[in-house]
């Protein structure tokens, strides 16, 4: 059974979709901008740049870690434009399409997270995590000195050479695709669900902050 979702060319919303996305990562922009225009002018905006923004960390990532952030204002100018008689919402799309067609990709991000959420293990809270600031730290008399002496210390500074994560990233290398290619391959991508409502969210987050105040009082 097809798709109801139909775009104004005839095509499925979805192999649209698809299409964009195997364009970006190809770095085919005509074809790219086709299909993204396919999906606008079908009345698919939202779902469009919903796919836009997802592609860019997880198609790209720490390729150009700061694309997100330029795709949010893109959006946001797209949504602000698309409100008035006028076609200038077209430059928005067409800017973010350019954008991550023509970036450096990294597929790390994607592959980080199916390696973490697909095989969840237990792993034990490391010692230097037991400061001032966790119940178990001021126990064991941690305080400000310890705090000082080992809580900040940092594995970089400014100047300092790159995490060995981004020169990965520069020569195409990725520590978690086996792991990842492995959990797909295998059956095994799926995950625990998580709350995820807003609602939801900002209840829990509310619960979080009233016990953390109550803790350091």
């Amino acid at each position: 059974m097809g798709s109801k979702f139909g775009t104004v060319n005839g095509h499925s919303l979805f192999e649209c979709s698809s299409a964009m996305q195997k364009s970006v990562r190809r770095g085919e922009i005509d074809d790219a901008m086709y299909f993204a225009v396919e999906l606008d002018m079908s009345g698919y905006g939202e779902y469009l740049w919903r796919r836009l923004r997802t592609i860019a960390s997880e198609d790209i990532g720490l390729a150009n870690p700061h694309l997100p952030a330029t795709l949010s204002a893109l959006y946001e100018s797209w949504v602000d434009f698309a409100n008035r008689e006028q076609k200038t919402d077209r430059i928005f799309l067409a800017h973010a399409v350019l954008l991550l067609c023509t970036s450096a990709k990294s597929r790390i991000a994607d592959n980080l997270q199916i390696a973490h959420y697909a095989s969840h293990e237990r792993r034990e809270v490391p010692d230097y995590a037991y400061d001032m600031h966790t119940q178990k730290g001021r126990q064991m008399g941690r305080g400000v000195e310890h705090f000082f002496a080992s809580s900040t210390v940092v594995d970089r500074a400014v100047g300092d050479a790159p995490h060995p994560v981004m020169e990965d990233v520069q020569y195409g290398r990725d520590p978690w695709e086996p792991e990842a290619r492995r959990l797909k391959t295998t059956g095994q991508e799926t995950a625990p669900k998580v709350v995820r409502s807003k609602a939801a969210r900002q209840a829990v987050l509310a619960g979080i902050l009233d016990e953390e105040r109550r803790g350091n009082e």
